[in-house]
């Protein structure tokens, strides 16, 4: 099994004191700066995830051997506001995924 290859990850966690679900709605533009970080200096497929107290709700496509990913993505979900929730948006490393990635 291949491990995947976290690129970034950023969290926000939301609370209330009401019962509601709350309609979410995030657009992913893009990202920059990925190969910066090592050891993505060869090749990188990148592409992101948001996930909702580790379950993921959407996937951007994959860019292929690109370090400037242009995604324009707009991933929608509903948040249970009863208990406090953690939302993560990841970028991951596709290669590190399926396996066809050596590094």
């Amino acid at each position: 099994m291949s491990q995947m290859r976290l690129v970034v990850a950023l969290f926000y966690v939301m609370e209330s004191t009401a019962v509601v679900n709350w309609d979410v709605t995030f657009m992913i533009h893009g990202a920059t700066g990925i190969g910066d970080y090592p050891p993505l200096s060869d090749k990188t497929d990148p592409f992101a995830g948001i996930f909702v107290d580790g379950f993921q709700v959407g996937l951007t496509t994959t860019r292929w051997n690109n370090y400037t990913p242009i995604w324009q993505t707009r991933i929608s979900f509903s948040v249970d506001q009863e208990a406090q929730s953690m939302i993560c948006l990841a970028v991951f490393d596709r290669g590190t995924v399926d396996g066809s990635d050596d590094g």
